[in-house]
C-alpha cells in the first residue's frame, strides 16, 4: 500500500469565493482574514480499494505564502470512506468549507497564489499509513468584500 502509485480520478475547481476582516476573538482590536468559499469535487477513489484497504481519510487542504510565514496550510474538509460503504464516488457540485478558514494577519487579502489541494491517507488494515494527494487548484483573492 506504501509503494503503490494508484491515483484516482479528481477534479476540484472553485465556485464561489470572498474575504472577510473579522475578529479572532471577541475583545480582540485586531482583526484578521476569514476566506469564505464553495467549491466541486469529483474523486472516484474506487482504485484506492485493495484487499489491505480498511478506509480512506480523504481531506482538503488550501496551502498559501505570507510575508509572516513561509508555508501555510489550513485544511478546510474532510470525509471518512470506508470499505464497503458504497461512497466510492464523491461527487458534490457545491461544498461548504467543513472548518473556518482563518488567516492569523491579513494573508488572504490580495493574495493571488492561494492552492487547494485533495490529500488521502490509506487506512491500511496492516502497514504503514501513506499520505498522498492530487486535484490541485489555484485562487486569487482580492480585496474585502
Amino acid at each position: 500500500t506504501v509503494f503503490d502509485d494508484r491515483q484516482p480520478v479528481v477534479r476540484l475547481s472553485i465556485n464561489d469565493h470572498r474575504v472577510e476582516p473579522v475578529r479572532q476573538y471577541p475583545r480582540s482590536k485586531y482583526k484578521v482574514d476569514l476566506a469564505v468559499l464553495t467549491f466541486n469535487l469529483f474523486a472516484d477513489v474506487t482504485s484506492l480499494f485493495d484487499w489491505n484497504t480498511k478506509e480512506l481519510f480523504l481531506y482538503v487542504t488550501a496551502e498559501y505564502e505570507t510575508d509572516k510565514n513561509g508555508v501555510n496550510q489550513v485544511v478546510i474538509w474532510d470525509r471518512i470512506v470506508e470499505r464497503g460503504a458504497g461512497a466510492d464516488i464523491i461527487d458534490e457540485p457545491i461544498v461548504r468549507t467543513k472548518y473556518p478558514m482563518l488567516d492569523d494577519g491579513n494573508g488572504f487579502r490580495n493574495n493571488k497564489n492561494v492552492s487547494l489541494s485533495l490529500h488521502w491517507n490509506v487506512i491500511p488494515n496492516a502497514g504503514l499509513l501513506p499520505r498522498k494527494s492530487s486535484g490541485h487548484t489555484q485562487i486569487s483573492f482580492g480585496k474585502y468584500s
